[in-house]
């Protein structure tokens, strides 16, 4: 029996990870276990955990015992990042300390979330052995992450990636789809080629790398470009929002610098004859999922 932890269980992909995980507990690894964490939003089924304090995760990682950490808790946003350097420090770099640290302690296999930001975006597409080279500090931030990862004499592997979508279903963190069923307005910008991934990708993934005890840097990439802009106006038809609530931005309307094209190769999972889902057939899952919800029962 393996035990799978994931650190930041409550967000928009850690949530779709623990889904997956424990709905799922016989796949490759033979019996899984499965626990989450949160640190402000409150759910059930996971366990509060404060990544910023070494103590605290040194002791829980030790009482949990995992086999394999997923850590995907981060601030996944450059915009907050360029504006709150400190905070972003903490969590990004200082937590990832702590957790790395604890795995070593139990000689736990780590999992981490990285980002197509390490890269600068001059000279796409990306391969898993290019060096990093961040323009913003967010960035920044996760290649020291990274090379904090990398100082562990046990397995682990990098998952980078570009912006996720997907539906997690009612009442959850639903990323994009969740901001677009807030009814606020929702800026997107409409000049940065993007190639998004769709969130339930990741686990299939994962679940696929350990399967075959991978380890190094893995890069993670849906198979379609398009704007996030162009993303959001699709992903407003297909949940039934207005268009018009979605206002595209430039570049220069951001506080942190982007690069025109992060784009990555998948070869070392496309050597695994991993498929990623393209865009036309998430939005049929998406669409599906969300109409779900007109059967199931109203809370009394």
């Amino acid at each position: 029996m393996s035990k799978v932890l994931i650190i930041g269980a409550s967000g928009f992909l850690g949530r779709s990870l623990f889904t997956s995980f424990a709905s799922n507990p016989n796949y490759e690894t033979h019996g899984t276990e499965t626990h989450g964490t949160y640190s402000q939003r409150q759910r059930p089924q996971l366990d509060h955990l404060d990544i910023k304090n070494r103590y605290d995760v040194h002791a829980y990682i030790e009482q949990i015992q995992p086999n394999i950490v997923i850590h995907t808790a981060a601030v996944p946003d450059p915009d907050y990042c360029e504006t709150n350097k400190k905070a972003a420090q903490q969590l990004i770099v200082e937590g990832t300390k702590h957790v790395v640290g604890a795995c070593q302690e139990i000689n736990a296999q780590l999992i981490y979330i990285s980002t197509t930001y390490v890269y600068g975006g001059e000279k796409a597409p990306y391969r898993e052995k290019d060096p990093t080279d961040p323009i913003n500090y967010y960035g920044k931030l996760k290649v020291k992450a990274e090379n904090i990862v990398q100082l562990l004499s046990l397995p682990w592997s990098i998952l980078r990636f570009d912006f996720l979508y997907g539906y997690n279903g009612e009442g959850m963190p639903n990323g994009l789809v969740g901001k677009l069923l807030s009814g606020n307005q929702v800026k997107a910008n409409s000049v940065q080629m993007r190639k998004p991934l769709f969130v339930d990708d990741v686990a299939s993934a994962i679940k696929k790398i350990i399967g075959v005890n991978g380890s190094g840097i893995y890069h993670l990439s849906g198979p379609d470009q398009i704007t996030k802009y162009q993303l959001c106006q699709r992903l407003a038809t297909v949940v039934g929002v207005p268009v018009s609530n979605i206002s595209p931005i430039k570049f220069e309307a951001q506080a942190a610098p982007r690069g025109n094209d992060t784009s990555l190769l998948t070869e070392r999972l496309d050597a695994l004859d991993f498929i990623f889902t393209p865009i036309d057939a998430a939005l049929k899952i998406i669409g599906d999922e969300y109409a779900k919800r007109e059967s199931l029962p109203t809370a009394t």
